[in-house]
């Protein structure tokens, strides 16, 4: 979702037919209801592996369903999963105190026409630096940032989370985003809203000048994910799910509030 992304979400089919049925459609054409079973049928038979429970939210480009992800934020960090179109699967748990990462493990899955790629990300924090694991290779060690900071793959935006909590409005901060897939750095520009009920909207931006927001409930679930650069690009909740109810109830609050 910043430079990288082509990696896990430019290029994606998207879905747009019915799953169930194979009856070309727009996802978006669908009713909810069916829409709510097709993805849920998709997610059972087409991921590698069980996807993190939670949350299920749905990335759009327009009317076409490109992504599916899972999330769960509970008092120790993220637990979330992003499967693409074309069945390439992240799974991902991040361990925080303190307000920073102590500990990841990630995999990615990627269906190849003689198997599975597989790659197993595991990282362990010490005070002054982060030993990587990966399968296949050598550990990896990198110093430990001195500045607030954070792992997430490109599409795994739950992951970020932590990040967003604090009572009070903050300016723009550096952070450092650790994306495992390709083991660099990325650094956001970070600042989050004052509360608004039970809502309030984290911003960031990227080195290029692209702007996101995420409305995130409660602390701990995302409502709605936008960006500056692809106003038709958003992820919301799953239609039929409890949190897509109460984002269609919020959403006239939101639609200023959360404007990249």
């Amino acid at each position: 979702m910043m430079r990288g992304r082509t990696l896990l979400a430019a290029c994606v089919p998207a879905i747009v037919v019915v799953l169930a049925i194979g009856v070309s459609t727009s996802a978006r054409g669908q009713a909810a209801t069916e829409l709510h079973a097709h993805v849920g049928e998709f997610i059972a038979t087409k991921a590698l592996q069980t996807m993190p429970t939670g949350d299920t939210l749905l990335s759009w480009n327009g009317d076409r369903l490109v992504l599916f992800h899972t999330a769960r934020r509970d008092s120790g960090g993220v637990r979330a999963g992003m499967l693409r179109a074309d069945r390439m699967l992240g799974v991902a748990d991040v361990r925080w105190a303190r307000q920073s990462p102590t500990s990841f493990l990630v995999q990615w899955r990627t269906p190849k026409a003689t198997g599975v790629d597989s790659l197993i990300v595991r990282g362990t924090v010490r005070a002054d630096s982060i030993v990587v694991a990966r399968n296949g290779r050598s550990d990896t060690t990198i110093a430990t940032p001195r500045t607030r900071w954070a792992v997430a793959d490109y599409g795994m935006e739950a992951l970020l989370l932590p990040l967003f909590d604090g009572a009070d409005a903050a300016a723009p901060a550096p952070v450092l985003v650790l994306r495992p897939y390709a083991l660099k750095w990325d650094t956001l520009q970070v600042s989050v809203d004052k509360p608004q009920s039970s809502w309030r909207v984290a911003r960031w931006s990227t080195g290029s000048g692209e702007r996101w927001t995420a409305t995130v409930a409660d602390g701990a679930h995302l409502l709605w994910v936008r960006r500056s650069a692809h106003p038709d690009d958003e992820t919301l909740p799953l239609e039929g799910s409890a949190l897509r109810e109460r984002f269609d109830r919020i959403r006239p609050e939101l639609e200023a509030a959360s404007r990249p």
